[in-house]
Parts: C-alpha cells; structure tokens; sequence
C-alpha cells in the first residue's frame, strides 16, 4: 500500500481514471494508483478536488491535514467501516474492571513477550543483560498474577495442601463447574491435570504436556 505526503504549497490532489493525480504549481502531474494509496498528508496549502475527496471517502483512504510547520488539524476518514453494535459493547465494558484489567494485563504480557523475543537475540551480549534480567522479572510478575487468579478459582472447589496441590470432594455439579471454568484461567503455556480417585480414575488435563497413553499412574 501507498503512502501520499504532499508538501509543495499549492498543489492539487485530484482523481484520473484509476489514479490519484497530484499537479504541481508548475504544471508537473504524479499519478498513484488508486487501488494502492491508503493515506494522504497534505501539508499547508493543498487543494482536493470534491471528486477526490469522495473517493478518499469511498476507498477508505485517511486524509490527515496539517499546518505548513506540522501542526496537525484535522483529518477525513470514512465511516463505512465503524460498527455501531461494536462501540457500544466496547463503551459498555469499558466500564467493567474486571474486564479493563484482564485486557491490560493481556496487552502487557504481549508487549513483554515481544520485548523478550528482540532482547533474546542479544542475550549474549553484557550491554542489554540488565535489560534482559529486568524484563524477565516483568514477565514473572504479570505469570505470578495470572497464576494468583487461577489458585483462587481452584480454592472455590478445593484444599490447597501444597503450593501446587489442591485436593476436594465434588459433588458432580460442582465437578462439572470446576471443569467448565478452568479454561477462562489458563493458556496453551500452562499445565493443569485433575486426577480422579474415584470411578474409572481419570485424568484431565489442559495446556501442554499430553497424558502418555497405556501408562499407570499411582497416586499416594
């Protein structure tokens, strides 16, 4: 896609056929593909054409207007992609904590992660280890987090008799519960199992880590 910055003062941005066309004050014409161009600049004194700012309009091409200098005033963009349906649930659990927290600390993960993924290729390097370390150590708090909300989800249902160990009595309703809700906690990264001593002795699991087959296990 085509990026248009128009500067020369008195140019006019007009529409040829299947291109955007720029004439300069010295009559030079650039022509830009219509199909191609996804945003103009236009800087100072720029003329659009009424034709050219329909079309802008109807192939979704943003148009930023700015100040000779930079100073930035205004923009046209078009309406046909903004979904109201959309923006009212948006506005409507904005205003939900939770929801506002969850998504934060997901974006933050994310950005931690791709941080961790650019400072690894240098992990060799003594300059970027405290920035490695400290990034590191971002990362476990935001996992440390997640790992919190899962244990109090678990303590719905059952003991925490050791750090990583919960042990309960469920009743099939709250069983069921148990297994329906687990997924909102973990991720692919995650290991969590659920050994049934009772009935058939089955074993559940969710994120990595498959259950070998054709294998005993004995819990004590």
């Amino acid at each position: 896609m085509s990026y248009l910055y128009v500067n020369n003062q008195g140019s006019t941005v007009a529409v040829d056929g299947g291109y955007f066309t720029v004439t300069q004050p010295d009559g030079l014409v650039r022509k830009i593909p219509s199909a191609t161009l996804e945003y103009i600049a236009a800087f100072g004194n720029i003329n659009f054409t009424t034709k050219a700012i329909q079309e802008c309009i109807k192939n979704g091409v943003v148009v930023n207007f700015f100040s000779k200098n930079g100073t930035f005033f205004g923009k046209i963009e078009s309406a046909n992609n903004v979904k109201i349906g959309r923006q009212r649930q948006q506005f409507k659990l904005s205003g939900k904590t939770e929801f506002a927290l969850e998504l934060s600390k997901r974006i933050i993960s994310a950005k931690i992660h791709n941080q961790l993924v650019v400072l690894g290729r240098y992990a060799d390097n003594e300059k970027f280890a405290d920035n490695f370390k400290q990034i590191k150590l971002a990362e476990k708090a935001v996992d440390n987090k997640k790992r919190g909300k899962l244990v109090k989800y678990l303590e719905k249902f059952a003991v925490r008799v050791q750090k990583s160990v919960f042990e309960g009595y469920l009743t099939k309703k709250n069983f069921t519960k148990l297994k329906n809700g687990i997924a909102g906690y973990i991720s692919d990264e995650d290991s969590l199992r659920i050994y049934k001593l009772t009935g058939n002795g089955d074993v559940l699991s969710w994120g990595k880590g498959d259950i070998p087959e054709n294998e005993d296990y004995i819990i004590i």
